[in-house]
């Protein structure tokens, strides 16, 4: 089932109350489910999560909707077992949207600063309580280095990141803007 929607957010700065309208589709009774042929842990984990986001949303005014978000595609590794991403209930989930909007407005001023692969390696190990360890393997993953292997760091994956972050590293604080 898809259904459009028209979302109202509370305060994003820089812009005050949003409206998002869009369209959310492959939902069933267990929840939004996604069955793609791309890599986990790439941009397709990235949409999915935002997706999620607003499903949640929604859930808390649709009793019909599942707050539940499940993408099966590719594994990033080479484990079989590794195929599945599941989302569940985000609670107050609207500052999470209004950040996400509050960041894609702010991209005339600088670029935003959002690496898929780079922010899952973060957020992994943050979640797991280990901060100093997220840091070093986000920049591991984004920057290359010795224990890489044979990988290509995030960083040159794209020839915008290059370009854009040339001479400056996004993961910085306070590190320069182009």
């Amino acid at each position: 089932e898809d259904i459009d929607f028209e979302l109202d957010l509370e305060e994003v700065a820089g812009l005050g109350r949003c409206r998002l309208v869009g369209r959310l589709d492959q939902l069933w009774p267990p929840g939004r489910v996604v069955l793609a042929f791309a890599r986990l842990g790439r941009r397709s984990e990235l949409e999915l999560w935002i997706r999620h986001l607003v499903l949640c949303a929604l859930a808390e005014s649709h009793s019909s909707l599942t707050p539940r978000s499940v993408l099966v595609g590719r594994p990033e590794s080479k484990s079989p077992d590794d195929h599945v991403v599941v989302f569940e209930e985000v609670r107050d989930p609207g500052p999470h949207l209004s950040r996400l909007v509050e960041w894609v407005w702010s991209t005339g001023e600088a670029p935003l600063a959002f690496f898929p692969k780079t922010s899952r390696e973060f957020a992994s190990k943050q979640l797991a309580g280990k901060f100093e360890q997220a840091w070093r393997e986000a920049h591991q993953q984004f920057d290359g280095g010795d224990a890489s292997g044979f990988g290509l760091p995030e960083s040159e994956e794209e020839l915008e990141y290059a370009r854009i972050w040339e001479g400056g590293s996004p993961l910085e604080s306070g590190g320069p803007l182009p």
